[in-house]
């Protein structure tokens, strides 16, 4: 089985896994266009949201991020789960 991951780019589409430190209602998954949403609390009894997105561009991930951060939600971490199967050319070196 070929578990080479696939090169993201600024412009196609991916998924993304964005963990946040908190508690937020299901009622948030639509506003943050998440695919799915669960929460879960540790053995310290401290809350974490994980969001699973829409396939979406970098430029609306930032924007997911900028929408928590400016709820004072802090982002744990951002993992990209799925990339676009075809490889695009490299845009270096345009101007």
């Amino acid at each position: 089985m070929d578990q080479r991951r696939k090169q993201v780019n600024m412009f196609e589409p991916a998924v993304f896994l964005i963990r946040i430190e908190g508690r937020l209602g299901e009622s948030w998954s639509e506003y943050f266009g998440a695919q799915s949403m669960s929460v879960e609390v540790d053995e310290a009894g401290l809350y974490s949201t994980t969001l699973i997105s829409e396939p979406v561009d970098q430029a609306a991930l930032v924007g997911m991020i900028n929408r928590l951060n400016g709820m004072g939600l802090p982002v744990v971490s951002v993992e990209c789960l799925s990339a676009p199967e075809e490889n695009r050319p490299s845009i270096e070196g345009k101007a």
